[in-house]
């Protein structure tokens, strides 16, 4: 086998923005004689750099992958290696567009939705604009590997959405959910997995519609109205489920709890009163 006299840095970078490309999968052969006398594995550096040792003679054949880009190969003669300028040690890998589907499901049944619009931009640029299919399904051509993604899904029945996102996540994760188009009035928020997700105001009037998740069930209210007396109204579209006034300072604790059942996926939580108080509206059980 000849020697392997010293270390060179070789590159591997972008076609359209000549940027370093890490992680690359570089496959070098040393080749003497037209017989592959030697073969290294190794990765692109952070910066897209790749350090191997060349031969004192013979030939240094080198191929690179990585995902989202065409292969690209490099021959070089070792009396050429310490001679040429940079760019002719450089591997130029040339984007290629990946596809992929997103599923459009409804995030209460999370059964497929049909003829949702959904537009598909890539760093500002709108690559895509399709309906989606009986199985909720939108194909998507292809992506470029470090394309931006901003995702737009409008739907008659459901609320809007927006989202950025990436190949990458696409691809571990293609699942777009829409929820239910919400009631006319403020924004509705979450129900509160946890015990901090509390309302706490001094208002004549509040109302606040939640997202509970689930089209139906019993969920948890915890309040406190402290030492002067608040009402406190909810409902499920324009019926009333529950209601309390009055002071639970009285109470040991403060803090009551009750349990109220619902029959849409949004409340509205209504507080009249002029005092301090705070509420919690857990997530279905």
């Amino acid at each position: 086998m000849n020697s392997l006299v010293a270390k060179h840095t070789f590159y591997v970078r972008n076609t359209d923005n000549g940027q370093g490309l890490p992680g690359a999968l570089i496959e070098a052969h040393i080749e003497l004689d037209n017989q592959i006398i030697d073969t290294i594995h190794t990765v692109s550096a952070q910066n897209g750099e790749v350090s191997l040792p060349v031969p004192d003679k013979g030939l240094l054949f080198m191929k690179g992958t990585h995902l989202g880009y065409h292969d690209s190969t490099l021959l070089l003669s070792y009396t050429q290696i310490a001679s040429v300028p940079e760019e002719e040690k450089t591997l130029w890998l040339r984007p290629q567009p990946i596809p992929a589907t997103i599923w459009i499901k409804d995030t209460i049944t999370g059964k497929p939705v049909m003829n949702a619009n959904v537009s598909i931009s890539c760093d500002g640029n709108l690559i895509s604009s399709a309906r989606s299919g009986s199985l909720g399904e939108v194909y998507i051509g292809g992506f470029p590997i470090d394309c931006n993604v901003l995702v737009s899904v409008k739907h008659p029945d459901y609320d809007y959405k927006e989202y950025k996102t990436d190949i990458q996540q696409i691809q571990r994760d293609s699942v777009c959910y829409l929820r239910p188009q919400h009631p006319p009035g403020p924004a509705p928020i979450d129900c509160s997995p946890q015990s901090d997700g509390r309302t706490k105001q001094r208002e004549p009037a509040v109302r606040q519609t939640y997202f509970m998740g689930k089209s139906q069930g019993v969920f948890t209210f915890k309040y406190n109205t402290y030492s002067q007396s608040d009402r406190i109204e909810i409902f499920c579209g324009k019926k009333k489920v529950w209601e309390y006034e009055g002071a639970t300072g009285m109470f040991i604790g403060g803090d009551k709890r009750e349990k109220i059942s619902f029959t849409t996926p949004y409340i509205e939580v209504v507080v009249t009163g002029s005092t301090a108080w705070d509420y919690t509206v857990f997530c279905p059980e």
